[in-house]
């Protein structure tokens, strides 16, 4: 049965993995991502602090099987659910909250939103909303409709879902996998390796990485201050942008600490994670408040930034230290 849990820093979709897996694998040990990227697509600039597919990094230390499934038609991608569903698999999948009777958005407005399909009885399908913690069945036209508005979204020429085997086997992370971890994020965040590269199934092309996405981050800020009638439009994606990396940042200082293992710098390395995260969710906040007083909360949101830039760069010295102490 499914036993929903609470955490402030997950999204739909990792709070939905991370509630199948949990009862079986120590969770905070598969999110380690916690670089920092700016896309851009039609135009519009977003920033990421991963362009890494969920299922590449639960899988990378833990060797947990995830398989992407995509079918080209609603009828074909029916009939894999059920197959699946027949195994006993659970199935992460995303859904247009207009089509769903439960969400506050039925039939006004449409979003994409992640849950786990994990039973099927006659025509009625059993899911389950980690995030806002709801057991809902859809009958077979429903979910018919909201997996097709869902590719919609997504502008995909395929519908798909990721089939998980809640109780596979894992490996917890061991030193070497930690310090990985480590070196990864930092490789990331002075390096360029990314840039100019498109993210697969995705339009988005990475158009800066690392600290130098800060810059990124200023000059948009600047053009909305420029002319404050856009803001209205960039409200959204800086709310869920700054919300994103405050979680990749929380989890991350999770990971770190998942490892019984000690050295000099952990607890002020974990402590300054914690506080970039909050500081992001700050100026998330601040983006919800710049639609009501504008430039006053912009501004603030501009000088919060500066202390994460400097935050972050001290950030890349610890995860030197941390290297240096463990080798």
């Amino acid at each position: 049965m499914i036993q929903f849990f609470s955490h402030p820093f997950q999204d739909c979709i990792t709070i939905s993995v991370s509630g199948v897996l949990r009862p079986y694998v120590q969770t905070e040990q598969l999110w380690y991502q916690n670089k920092l990227f700016a896309v851009k697509a039609n135009d519009e600039i977003r920033f990421a602090a991963s362009i890494e597919s969920f299922h590449t990094e639960i899988s990378r230390y833990s060797k947990i099987e995830v398989d992407h499934v995509k079918a080209n038609t609603i009828d074909e991608f029916i009939d894999c659910v059920d197959l699946h569903l027949g195994m006993g698999k659970y199935l992460l999948v995303s859904i247009d909250n207009y089509y769903s009777p439960y969400s506050q958005d039925y039939r006004t407005m449409h979003g994409l939103h992640w849950v786990i399909l994990w039973k099927k009885e006659g025509r009625t399908y059993s899911i389950a909303d980690y995030f806002y913690h709801h057991h809902i069945d859809f009958d077979v036209e429903t979910l018919k409709e909201s997996m097709e508005g869902a590719r919609n979204l997504n502008q995909a020429d395929y519908i798909g879902c990721f089939v998980m085997n809640q109780k596979s086997e894992w490996n917890p992370i061991n030193l070497c996998n930690y310090k990985d971890a480590i070196e990864d994020n930092l490789t990331y965040m002075i390096g360029k390796s990314e840039v100019g590269s498109t993210i697969p199934d995705t339009n988005l092309v990475v158009i800066e990485q690392g600290l130098d996405v800060f810059r990124v981050m200023y000059q948009k800020i600047a053009s909305i201050e420029d002319d404050l009638s856009s803001y209205d439009e960039n409200s959204g994606s800086f709310k869920l942008d700054f919300e994103r990396l405050s979680n990749h940042r929380y989890l991350f200082s999770e990971f770190l600490g998942s490892l019984d293992v000690s050295y000099p710098s952990k607890h002020e390395t974990i402590e300054l994670l914690t506080d970039i995260s909050h500081d992001y969710r700050v100026c998330r906040n601040l983006a919800i408040k710049s639609a009501f007083d504008g430039s006053k909360s912009i501004k603030k949101m501009a000088d919060r930034l500066e202390k994460i830039e400097r935050n972050e760069q001290t950030l890349l010295k610890q995860y030197e230290n941390i290297l240096r102490e463990l080798s």
